[in-house]
């Protein structure tokens, strides 16, 4: 997985520099080869209707992934504006 710098519409579009932990990391803002998600067994989105949860889904998703041995890079520019 690849992640990238992406400005954030929480807190007002601030810059948010990618890191692969909780909060820190957006879906859209990540290359996820195809591999990655096919080599685990069952990485996907928790479908809940708690709010919080889902506000965290693309975590849960990067998590299943790490935890099934897929590798990360960040790279520091950004690509993108969250709306």
């Amino acid at each position: 997985m690849v992640g990238f710098d992406f400005v954030s519409h929480h807190g007002h579009n601030r810059h948010a520099s990618v890191q692969f932990k909780k909060g820190k990391v957006d879906l859209g803002a990540v290359f996820v080869a195809a591999e990655a998600v096919g080599s685990c067994e069952d990485p996907e989105f928790r479908d809940t209707d708690d709010p919080v949860l889902n506000f965290m889904a693309d975590w849960f998703f990067f998590k299943a992934l790490m935890d099934c041995g897929a590798e990360t890079e960040t790279v520091h520019q950004t690509l993108f504006m969250h709306q």
